[in-house]
């Protein structure tokens, strides 16, 4: 989409999330909601419905945020 602060801040929180709160293999639950999320964001942008777009962005970071924040709390 050429939105170059997009792509900044994800790959952002990604490093945090490597860093803070790694995570091994992941199994195929987890993979299949991956992809669930990322079918839902796909489907959301194409459609042009940001608020969707939005839920479905939250949807999916949602346990990543729960883990990094987890991670923090035990430190």
């Amino acid at each position: 989409a050429g939105n170059d602060l997009i792509v900044q801040l994800t790959g952002a929180f990604w490093d945090i999330h490597s860093n803070v709160a790694p995570r091994k293999d992941p199994g195929p639950a987890e993979l299949l909601r991956t992809a669930r999320a990322h079918r839902a964001i796909l489907k959301a942008a194409v459609a042009g419905d940001l608020n969707q777009l939005t839920a479905a962005i939250e949807t999916h970071y949602k346990p990543i945020r729960v883990r990094i924040r987890q991670m923090l709390e035990r430190r």
